[in-house]
Order: C-alpha cells, then sequence, then structure tokens
C-alpha cells in the first residue's frame, strides 16, 4: 500500500511536470518575432515600446539601426517587416510601400556649450561648412571650427543638403558648393553629439529629440535657435521653424504582428514615449 502511494505521487509530480514544460514551450512558441531596422533616430521610441509588446503581445522585437535607408533597402528586400525611415518618403517608395507617419521631428544645429553662439543663419552654417569663415569672425569665439557631418544613406544629410544647397563629397558626381572635405563624417545621432560635446570648436547637426535628450543627460552641447527661431513642437506644428521632418515606419504587408506594434504607438502610452524622446506625435498619418 505504501508502495502504491509513493508510486502515485510520483506519477502525479511527473504529470505535473510534463503539463508546466508544455506550457512553457507553448508560450515561448506563440511568442511572435517583428524584425524591424532603419533610422537611428526612430530606434529610442521602437525599443522603449519593445518591453510593453512583449508583455501585452507576446511580440519579441529584434531592433537593429543603420539610417533610412536602410530601412527601406531591408523591408524590399524582405530583411526585415518593418523600417523605420526619418524622413518623408519619394514617390517610388511609395509606389512599392505602405507606410504610418508616427511623428514629427526636425533637424537641429549644435555646438559645444562654452561657445557663445545662441542662434545661426543658413549663410553662417554656409560659411561654416565651406570653410569661408571660422567662429572668430562669426562671434569672437577663439576656437577652430570642427564641422561633424554625416554619411551618405543619412536622412540629415538629406535634410541638410536640401537647407543649406551644399552637397556631400562623398555623393557619387557630387556637383555645385561642397561640404569641406576635413569635415568628420559619421552615423548616428550619438556620435554627431559627442564629437561636438567634446571639441569647443565643434558644429554638427542632428534630430532634434536626440539633441534634447543627450542636453538633459548634461552633454555640454548647445542647440541653437535657427534665424532666431527656437525649435519646440509648437513651432515644427505650424511651420515657424524653417526644417520639418516625417518619421516613418515602412512595410510590404499590415500584418497583425506591425498592427499591434502601430496601435500601441497611437495610444497615450505610446504618445508619452514619443514625446518623451522630444518629438511630435502625430497620431499615425499615412
Amino acid at each position: 500500500m505504501l508502495f502504491f502511494r509513493r508510486v502515485s505521487a510520483s506519477l502525479r509530480f511527473n504529470y505535473l511536470a510534463v503539463c508546466l514544460l508544455s506550457l512553457l514551450l507553448s508560450s515561448s512558441l506563440s511568442a511572435s518575432e517583428l524584425r524591424v531596422s532603419g533610422a537611428s533616430t526612430i530606434f529610442p521610441i521602437i525599443n522603449q515600446l519593445s518591453t510593453t509588446l512583449e508583455n501585452r503581445n507576446a511580440l519579441v522585437l529584434q531592433l537593429s539601426a543603420g539610417g533610412s535607408g536602410r530601412g527601406i533597402s531591408d523591408v524590399r528586400e524582405g530583411v526585415s517587416d518593418l523600417g523605420m525611415v526619418s524622413r518623408a518618403l519619394r514617390a517610388d517608395e511609395k509606389a512599392d510601400l505602405q507606410y504610418t507617419t508616427i511623428a514629427l521631428d526636425t533637424l537641429v544645429f549644435i555646438v559645444n556649450e562654452s561657445n557663445p553662439q545662441t542662434t545661426i543663419t543658413r549663410q553662417e552654417l554656409i560659411d561654416l561648412f565651406t570653410r569661408q569663415r571660422d567662429w572668430q569672425e562669426i562671434n569672437g569665439f577663439d576656437w577652430p571650427v570642427r564641422l561633424v557631418s554625416k554619411e551618405v544613406g543619412r536622412s540629415t544629410l538629406d535634410l541638410f543638403e536640401d537647407f543649406t544647397g551644399l552637397n556631400s563629397p562623398d555623393r557619387s558626381g557630387s556637383t555645385g558648393r561642397l561640404i569641406s572635405a576635413d569635415a568628420t563624417i559619421i552615423g548616428s545621432n550619438l556620435e554627431s553629439l559627442t564629437l561636438v560635446g567634446g571639441q569647443q570648436g565643434g558644429v554638427g547637426y542632428v534630430s532634434l529629440g536626440a539633441a534634447e535628450s543627450m542636453r538633459d543627460q548634461g552633454l555640454p552641447v548647445r542647440i541653437l535657435d535657427l534665424a532666431g527661431i527656437t525649435p519646440s513642437a509648437q513651432t515644427i506644428n505650424n511651420g515657424q521653424y524653417p526644417i520639418r521632418r516625417e518619421l516613418n515606419l515602412v512595410y510590404q504587408t499590415l500584418t497583425p504582428e506591425i498592427e499591434a506594434l502601430l496601435r500601441l504607438l497611437q495610444s497615450t502610452d505610446g504618445k508619452q514615449v514619443v514625446e518623451s524622446e522630444g518629438f511630435v506625435a502625430t497620431g499615425g498619418q499615412q
């Protein structure tokens, strides 16, 4: 009788163990994966929402940066399900990709906080980035200009070129006025902010959200007004600040996994994350 009870207890334990293992395997197998790549500007927004998506929707994000161009190409080639693109889409991209605008951002110009410059004009930017003038001539600041620009494929470079009329010397067949060849070329916003924060004569251009986030964390950079206009949610929305860009997510097919992420972005929680990163939430325009 005692032997029977022991066997029965052992069987019950084994049965419970098998049930628990089945539940764990079922939970693991039911978790969906969403591959996301592209603009480093959008990366912090999606990264902040990853845990919420995993908890609410059993959705695991595989997230990587690399620039807007990579976001477009990865989705076209099936490498990613979702591409992060920090600019308006071109006609050919709209023709073969679906997209949702999740926020508005702007390009801002930054200097080291030791620099007395507080506002800058388009002409001053042109003069600095073509080495026609230095800080001494512009504001009396006695430090050499250290130019920080972006690599081809970054939407921030596209915006800078559109605004100033300058072209990157690294573009194939570049003509017209060129950005100085001795500018330091980097990829991400963080690299640009770090370089300008570490060089007293530094000047560069980055996303407003990235600049505000790093400045508030103590990085010694100053965000410049542009021709006297301060970049803010209000001046971006009303078009007063002259450089504005869309932050888009692109995809081939609107899958349930993509829908889950878009719903979260358009929720109160999602908009709070967007705004905490310094961007203007749009509510999911297309």
